[in-house]
């Protein structure tokens, strides 16, 4: 999940869900009332975070401070894995 802090936007929530493979293309904004947002290639899911692919309205502008969280399912390396 993250936001601009720096400017007026909305939050954007990346899943697994709606993306299972990257590279990502569908996010949501939960303080809007839109369906699912797409933008093609918009970023990959990594093990313990996310890589952006491309600078939208939404992220990843030049000069711009974000704040962020990153949860993962297998933060270590994958199922089975101590």
């Amino acid at each position: 999940m993250l936001k601009r802090v720096d400017a007026p936007a909305s939050w954007n929530v990346i899943d697994a869900v709606r993306s299972p493979f990257n590279p990502v293309d569908y996010f949501l904004q939960p303080d809007n009332t839109g369906v699912d947002n797409n933008v093609t290639g918009l970023c990959d899911l990594t093990a313990n975070s996310m890589k952006n692919l491309k600078a939208t309205g939404y992220w990843n502008n030049s000069g711009a401070t974000y704040a962020y969280v990153a949860f993962a399912k297998f933060p270590f390396g994958g199922a089975g894995v101590a």
